[in-house]
């Protein structure tokens, strides 16, 4: 018995049964968080130096970054900005 080449369908998932090549039925899709755009902004100047693109919800991040402006390592805070 040749084995028969599935047939070609754009972004559907295709499930070999004994003897035949079947189309599932694709899964509906929940709503998913968004990765939203952050800025990490210098406490001591203001100026926002890193950009940062990650899921809503937790607490605000602060890091201890580079400031190019002070030439040094200072805190940076998360900040929305649109």
């Amino acid at each position: 018995m040749p084995f028969n080449r599935p047939p070609r369908l754009g972004g559907q998932k295709l499930y070999f049964f004994p003897g035949d090549w079947q189309i599932m039925a694709s899964k509906s899709k929940g709503k998913k968080k968004k990765a939203e755009v952050v800025f990490l902004v210098c406490e001591e100047t203001g100026d926002a130096n890193y950009i940062l693109r990650r899921k809503p919800g937790g607490e605000k991040l602060r890091l201890k970054k580079y400031c190019p402006r002070l030439r040094r390592h200072t805190m940076h805070s998360e900040k929305k900005m649109k």
